[in-house]
């Protein structure tokens, strides 16, 4: 039991290194995306509201884990979290960029 806590411990700390990371990492990742999908300054406005809202809901899903929610009730809430993030993208890209993005995306997930 000490093992699962411990390495539960783990994992919930390098998930908090890389929230904190993440926060770095945003223009760099908005100016990249920008470049390989040839977005406009519209799009890149609105690819960071995307990423703020998304960064929002995985810090609200690191919550509920920290809370102890078991993780049989965080795999749907995870997969919701990635749809919604798809269909956010959706509205302001063009249907070349999207199919672009979600390629890049399912090779991440």
């Amino acid at each position: 039991n000490d093992i699962i806590l411990r390495s539960k411990k783990e994992g919930i700390e390098k998930a908090l290194s890389r929230q904190d990371k993440w926060s770095e990492n945003l223009e760099g990742r908005i100016s990249e995306a920008s470049d390989w999908l040839g977005m406009d300054s519209y799009q890149e406005n609105q690819y960071r509201v995307a990423l703020e809202s998304q960064h929002r809901r995985n810090e609200e899903l690191l919550q509920m884990w920290q809370d102890g929610t078991p993780r049989s009730e965080l795999v749907p809430v995870k997969a919701s979290n990635f749809s919604q993030h798809m269909d956010e993208m959706g509205a302001f890209l063009n249907a070349e960029q999207m199919a672009t993005y979600a390629e890049s995306r399912s090779t991440k997930n």
